[in-house]
């Protein structure tokens, strides 16, 4: 024979693979995959926060993920159970302002999801072309 010898073949092979399977447990342990049921604090049944919660029920679901809803008071009911990490709660509605103006810890928003209607309802007879002309206006004697 010409003294070709398999052992240090069979070495490097044996090392390729104990790498591979520290890497992939490695990756496993530190790098979870993401959860399979996600709980999301809507509000009282029938209102917006609840309609918005099916249509992102029907999104998750597409990739497999179940959402359940948990109905609530309303945005700060949210806001507190997203704070308290016991709720069970992973993703919450708030209305913009909920907080008083300070960011809660470690809580990240995604985004606005649509604007609410603002409306100012006033007793006069002068049309207003910009909000500008409410600022110190007297009624009945009050300013």
């Amino acid at each position: 024979m010409l003294g070709f010898n398999r052992w240090p073949l069979n070495k490097g092979l044996a090392v390729i693979l104990c790498i591979a399977g520290i890497a992939s447990f490695a990756v496993a342990y530190f790098i979870p995959a993401p959860p399979t049921t996600v709980t999301i604090a809507t509000a009282f049944k029938g209102s917006t926060f609840v309609y918005y919660g099916e249509k992102y029920r029907e999104i998750f679901a597409r990739s497999h993920v179940k959402l359940e809803l948990r109905e609530t008071n309303g945005a700060v009911d949210n806001l507190r159970l997203l704070q308290d990490s016991k709720s069970g709660v992973d993703i919450g509605f708030v209305n913009g302002g909920a907080s008083k103006g300070n960011p809660p810890p470690g809580l990240l928003s995604i985004g606005l999801m649509y604007n609410n209607a603002f409306w100012i309802f006033y007793r006069s007879t002068e049309t207003l072309d910009h909000l500008s002309q409410l600022k110190r206006q007297t009624y009945r004697g009050r300013t």
